[in-house]
């Protein structure tokens, strides 16, 4: 009887580690699919350009028959509008609970902004000139600015008021970016574009690359800066240390990649290499490359905040916005180790037991 009911329990061992193997086989196949999709707006017309920050989601919209800025909660799931005046307004960015956005209500384009608390909308920049694609970090605003006849690099203190210049080389300056006292551009001053910066606390400018091809569209966070790069045949990410001074390549796959974003230790970008553009992105800690969005159609312009990557998508015969929560090192990581630990505990198990047989006949 005791030699049975040993040979009974080695059984329900057995029966208990194939399961736990195919627990641990599906872990695997959903570990490798570490995305979970959601909708942010799909409209009549068209939504472009997403900006996040935390659980707010804000982009360009021309479901009225001209362009507009709405926003999208992503805690709330309410979507309300930021600026629908019947002037066009774009380019939105947001940090805390200020968003700020190109408006050209005017006759040219200005800078406006929106208080989130407040509810509040209230003015930016307005001048003769134009000013275009803001970015801001707590209470400083960068943009383009056409006043002295090209364009340069402004900025504004939203606290004080006062705006200062933060490039005017005779050259054309573009796209900036900022993450604390540090703003990046593309510049063209020696006849390709390059990536400058400025540290705004020693105002000492700095160039970033010198490679005698086009490097654009730059975007920075923390010791980072990240941008697209024509030094090969296609079009590449690549980025830059600013603690320990040293490039390097981010993607080089043969197709184009572009349209780099930044949080933490995340990159994403479009990628083409499908043959349409789709969302990739890139651990800077591991090296490890991921998939973020490969569904057929195009995706582009993805924006990025912790592990939500938001971006527009044409599924629908129209830009729409859409979103993934991503985990870069496996939506079920702690799951997974959690299933070996079991496995691994009840292989233990059968091992000893099957001494025990072996010994005795008997089970303890």
């Amino acid at each position: 009887m005791l030699f049975v009911v040993c040979k009974k329990v080695e059984r329900m061992n057995s029966v208990k580690i194939l399961a736990g193997t195919f627990i641990i086989s599906l872990l695997l196949v959903l570990c490798a699919s570490s995305t979970e999709e959601f909708t942010v707006a799909v409209s009549q017309g068209d939504q472009w350009v997403p900006a996040i920050y935390e659980d707010i989601v804000v982009w360009e919209d021309d479901r009225n028959g001209n362009h507009d800025i709405y926003a999208y909660n992503l805690s709330t799931r309410e979507e309300f509008p930021i600026c629908t005046n019947m002037g066009d307004q774009g380019f939105p960015a947001i940090f805390g609970h200020i968003i700020v956005f190109m408006d050209d209500r005017n006759g040219d384009y200005d800078l406006y902004g929106y208080d989130l608390l407040t509810e509040h909308e209230f003015v930016v920049v307005i001048d003769e000139s134009e000013q275009w694609v803001p970015q801001i970090y707590e209470n400083i605003v960068v943009f383009e600015d056409d006043r002295n006849g090209n364009y340069d690099i402004f900025g504004i203190n939203l606290t004080t008021e006062e705006q200062f210049p933060v490039c005017t080389d005779p050259g054309e300056q573009h796209y900036p970016s900022i993450y604390k006292d540090i703003v990046v551009w593309e510049d063209n001053r020696n006849g390709n574009y390059d990536i400058y910066a400025l540290d705004m606390t020693t105002h000492e400018e700095f160039q970033i690359t010198d490679d005698p091809s086009d490097q654009r569209l730059a975007k920075i966070f923390g010791d980072y800066v990240v941008w697209t790069d024509r030094r090969n045949e296609s079009a590449d990410i690549y980025g830059f240390n600013l603690e320990t001074g040293q490039e390097f390549p981010i993607t080089q796959d043969s197709s184009d990649q572009g349209i780099p974003s930044i949080y933490g230790d995340t990159v994403i970008w479009m990628d083409l290499r499908n043959g349409n553009t789709d969302i990739y992105g890139l651990d800077l800690n591991t090296r490890k490359e991921f998939p973020v969005m490969t569904d057929p159609d195009e995706q582009g312009f993805p924006a990025i905040f912790e592990k939500t990557v938001v971006f527009q998508d044409f599924r629908n015969d129209n830009n729409d916005i859409f979103g993934v929560y991503i985990d870069k090192d496996g939506v079920c990581s702690g799951s997974l180790l959690l299933a070996v630990l079991v496995l691994g505990g009840l292989l233990v198990l059968r091992i000893s037991r099957n001494r025990c047989a072996i010994k005795s006949r008997t089970c303890p």
